[in-house]
């Protein structure tokens, strides 16, 4: 497990041939572009580089019914239709949109009746002005000196026109904006506008004939937007051009080898403190799964490290814990092999089928070490009782088994984030915290009666907090704003301490499990032995539906608050910052490292 080291690389070559070279590094796969230029909007979203060529397909196949598809290529022009439906999107978003305010416009005007506003002339320098009132105001009407009429009423509000040169002052309501055009003018824009509609979509209907091969092409699409965006994203100059990039540095040699053959100039450097690289995990098969899990949520930064190992396991420790029954955990592999095929098709789906193995796995482990298959429990003379060591129904144990493992996951946590830190202050008051909380989880487990124990545990405190107080701070100061910022991290001992607590969630779900299964067992004997016949059968439904139930609740429980402990209690003690994934500038058949 491992974050990729990355080399910054410039290469500067003949103008004329910038979308030749640039197709090269397209097929090597290896780059994530530094935009140089930002002439294009796009390059704002690296990762969404795609998402027109599918945004149109989508369009495309939502649309029923479907032309018959053609499959003679000679006519078909992909760049075109992706470019007539990104029109014909923009233009039926347009027409909707003005179909919706004109059917509002016409549903308020349709209370005053249909009119035609009279020209300025005709009224001798008087306005219509119009106005919604509740009825219980209409009364106020009366007391003003304006002239007034009544056009409609209905069981809320009476519709009123007042004829005055301006807008009258002190009304009970403000005035409705009719807007200058009449309600059978507004009917025959409606209608224009619904034809126009009804031609756009009878165009839609005719570009669905080129869903086959647009779907074919679709990767060929992708690859030229990018390749269009890319050459944006260079710095022009006369007749050279600029290509700035980060590397993974096992593709120098190859970049290169390239480079000598063409006769570019290619300037190699690594990062810098104050640049960002991206961020490129690599792990093995087995880990590629807790890589899954970790840019689930985030990417690390690049000078952080890579969290994904232990995130897989202690994540599949939590969700055995929660889960807590060895029967469940077969129904779990059970559903694995049930859709084996389909979670191999593609390299994502590979990853969350070893994830799903993995954590199964570990619940059957602890199933078996708990003893409960369904809620039942295996008799004194079987083997399975041999293995069965935990007693899942002994609360004071399975306290102490959560605590102890929050307190490890944070351990672990600065024990990492010492290491990161190792030539730095920051290293040293990482040490300190590990001392600190081993310190207090130690005085709490042995208590106050062993006095050689908790004067060890007492230390490990005193030196702990002593570690955290002078070297917390980052910034090279001296005297009291050092410990100006030793004492605002020691402040953070409360939230180590809410943090251990949050892994009693482990025991409060585990004992959820086990109590609900045995809770369903329960009822079901009970229906067995108080209707004979015909209660097997109302106990067999009780025991599908209530395993069923409690089983998908425990999963639920078991990949949320698994995850949950991982990513905010764990991460909040050893990373410090966000990343930015690695985007390589490839074909999107050739998916070296950008799976």
């Amino acid at each position: 497990m491992s974050i990729v080291a990355m080399k910054k690389v410039t290469l500067f070559g003949s103008l004329a041939d910038k979308k030749i070279h640039l197709d090269a590094m397209q097929d090597f796969g290896f780059l994530h572009v530094i935009p140089l230029s930002m002439d294009s909007s796009e390059q704002a979203q690296p990762g969404g580089l795609s998402t027109k060529s599918r945004h149109v397909l989508k369009f495309l196949t939502d649309f029923e019914p479907r032309h018959h598809q053609v499959h003679d290529t000679r006519h078909f022009d992909a760049k075109q239709i992706e470019n007539r439906c990104m029109m014909l999107i923009d233009a039926l978003h347009q027409s909707n949109d003005q179909r919706d305010y004109l059917k509002k416009h016409i549903e308020d005007l349709t209370p005053w009746g249909t009119f035609d506003f009279p020209q300025q002339q005709q009224l001798a320098g008087f306005h219509l002005w119009f106005y919604t009132v509740p009825h219980y105001l209409i009364h106020k009407l009366s007391e003003l000196p304006i002239i007034w009429q009544t056009v409609f009423q209905d069981n809320q509000f009476t519709y009123v026109v007042v004829i005055a040169e301006h807008e009258p002052p002190h009304m009970p309501v403000s005035r409705v904006h009719t807007g200058h055009l009449s309600l059978q003018e507004l009917e025959t824009q409606l209608e224009s506008v619904e034809s126009h509609i009804d031609d756009l979509l009878a165009e839609r209907f005719s570009l669905t004939r080129w869903i086959d091969l647009f779907s074919e092409q679709l990767q060929a699409l992708e690859n030229q937007t990018a390749l269009d965006i890319a050459l944006e994203q260079t710095f022009d100059h006369r007749a050279l051009f600029a290509l700035q990039a980060w590397l993974p540095h096992h593709g120098v040699e190859q970049l290169q080898s390239y480079c000598q053959q063409q006769s570019l100039v290619l300037q190699i450097s690594d990062p810098q403190e104050n640049e960002t690289p991206p961020t490129l995990l690599s792990n093995s098969t087995l880990m590629s799964s807790g890589e899954q899990l970790t840019k689930f949520y985030l990417t690390p930064s690049y000078f952080a490290w890579d969290p994904s190992a232990v995130l897989l396991f202690s994540f599949a420790v939590f969700f055995a814990i929660i889960i807590s029954d060895a029967g469940y955990a077969l129904v779990g592999f059970a559903l694995i092999l049930a859709f084996w095929h389909r979670l191999g098709l593609s390299e994502q789906r590979l990853r969350i089928r070893r994830l799903l193995c993995v954590i199964f796995t570990a619940a059957l482990i602890w199933g078996v070490l708990v003893g409960s298959y369904f809620g039942l429990r295996p008799g004194k003379e079987t083997g399975l009782a041999l293995l069965h060591v935990v007693d899942i129904n002994n609360q004071s144990l399975m306290m102490q088994i959560s605590i102890l493992l929050g307190v490890l996951h944070i351990i672990v946590a600065n024990a990492i984030r010492a290491w990161n830190y190792r030539k730095q202050r920051q290293g040293i008051a990482a040490l300190g915290w590990v001392s600190l909380v081993s310190g207090g989880a130690l005085l709490w487990y042995v208590g106050t009666d062993a006095d050689g124990w908790m004067m060890l545990a007492s230390s490990l405190m005193v030196l702990g907090a002593g570690s955290v107080l002078l070297f917390t701070s980052k910034h090279h100061r001296h005297g009291w704003h050092r410990l100006m910022d030793g004492f605002l991290a020691l402040t953070r001992i409360s939230n180590a301490f809410g943090d251990v607590l949050s892994y009693l969630r482990l025991f409060a779900l585990g004992i959820a499990s086990a109590s609900l299964a045995f809770a369903f067992n329960d009822l079901a004997a009970k229906i067995i032995v108080a209707a004979p016949g015909f209660g097997i059968l109302a106990a067999l439904i009780v025991l599908i539906v209530g395993h069923g139930l409690n089983l998908t609740l425990a999963l639920v429980s078991g990949f949320v608050h698994g995850l949950r402990l991982n990513y905010i209690e764990f991460f909040n003690w050893c990373l410090d910052e966000e990343g930015y994934a690695f985007d390589a500038f490839c074909k999107k058949e050739k998916t070296p490292w950008n799976r």
